[in-house]
C-alpha cells in the first residue's frame, strides 16, 4: 500500500498500520457519503484518484444493486 502523510491532512502518523486503518476511515466515510472532512486529500493526483475511486464503486453498487 502507498501512502505518504504529506498527500492527505489530517494523518499524522508515520506507522503503516495507523496510514491502513486511516484509509479504510477514509474510504468507509467517503462511499457512505458522510465526508466528515477530517481527512482529506491534499494533491490533485489524490484528489482524481478519490473521485475516480468513488465513481468506480458506486457504478459498481448500481450495477449489482
Amino acid at each position: 500500500m502507498y501512502a505518504n502523510k504529506n498527500l492527505w491532512k489530517g494523518i499524522e502518523e508515520d506507522k503503516l498500520y495507523l496510514l491502513a486503518c486511516d484509509a479504510f476511515y477514509f474510504t468507509i466515510s467517503t462511499h457512505t457519503s458522510l465526508g466528515y472532512g477530517d481527512i482529506i486529500p491534499k494533491s490533485r493526483i489524490i484528489r482524481m484518484i478519490t473521485s475516480l475511486h468513488m465513481i468506480t464503486v458506486f457504478t459498481f453498487y448500481f450495477f449489482i444493486y
